[in-house]
């Protein structure tokens, strides 16, 4: 599982408004990784969701014993993994 900092950086790039899956891969391969995309974003006004908010929804995961795994787990499915966005 990724650490707890990715997860909370990719929660807060992907709730990011008008972003999106596509969005978010597009951004993550640009900048070479998700707090660098919310460093890009915020350098040109983007507001996301705060670190305590990605935080209360990581516990709310846990407590419904929700897995989150970002494309870099060895456990996320290889299918979507290797789908192609165009």
């Amino acid at each position: 599982m990724a650490a707890s900092t990715d997860i909370i950086n990719a929660l807060r790039l992907i709730s990011t408004s008008g972003i999106g899956a596509v969005g978010y891969y597009r951004l993550v391969a640009e900048h070479g990784s998700e707090q660098a995309a919310l460093d890009a974003l915020a350098a040109i006004g983007q507001t996301f969701w705060s670190i305590e908010r990605a935080k209360q929804e990581m516990e709310l995961c846990a407590a419904k014993d929700i897995k989150i795994l970002l494309y870099t787990d060895p456990e996320y499915p290889s299918l979507l993994k290797n789908m192609q966005f165009s």
